[in-house]
């Protein structure tokens, strides 16, 4: 079973933004009602929905090559509570560093091994090497609302790059994002 928690992506800008939205089902609160606290989704899946942003945007902005896993929670402020029915809309950012890394990316996609970020040792002289060619992280804030009441915000978080097709099949990534992709959104074939 897989939990998302990104419903639609309403606009995204390669390397740099993401912006979605995040619907609370009636099912989704029943966690916290059955310890007698006031319906609501729980404040760290509210914020796993700007961390699996970051993670789309990663995937989106790699063409289904690279999935941003949270490596640093950075600094998470709850505003207020996020109620059954209600629509959370939120934006993730990629700062410069994220930008570059991927524009780089983008000029060398076509070598043999593309730099990832990985705990592993190189496995040829080809490879380029994290610490020399990459950055470690890659850092993002983000924030979400429910109309014109904020909800959380979230600074100094960052992702780490690894291959998707390790963690999951990328075709996949890319049927799901045809289906939740908005209308407005310009939607691409890989």
């Amino acid at each position: 079973m897989r939990f998302r928690f990104v419903d639609r992506i309403t606009r995204w800008e390669p390397y740099r933004t993401l912006d979605g939205a995040k619907t609370v089902s009636f099912e989704e609160y029943e966690l916290k009602t059955l310890f007698g606290d006031p319906p609501e989704l729980p404040r760290l899946l509210v914020a796993e929905c700007l961390y699996q942003a970051a993670g789309w945007l990663a995937a989106l902005s790699s063409k289904f090559t690279f999935i941003g896993l949270i490596e640093d929670i950075g600094r998470v402020e709850f505003i207020s509570s996020l109620k059954p029915g209600e629509k959370l809309d939120f934006s993730v950012t990629f700062d410069d560093t994220a930008v570059s890394y991927f524009q780089d990316f983008e000029k060398n996609r076509n070598i043999k091994n593309p730099p990832l970020i990985s705990n592993s040792k190189l496995q040829n002289e080809n490879e380029i090497s994290p610490d020399r060619e990459s950055p470690q992280l890659l850092a993002f804030s983000g924030a979400g609302i429910v109309g014109q009441r904020e909800v959380i915000r979230i600074s100094g978080a960052s992702v780490k790059l690894a291959p998707l097709n390790d963690f999951d099949d990328p075709n996949d990534w890319l049927v799901l994002y045809h289906e939740i992709c908005s209308i407005h959104t310009q939607c691409y074939q890989r």
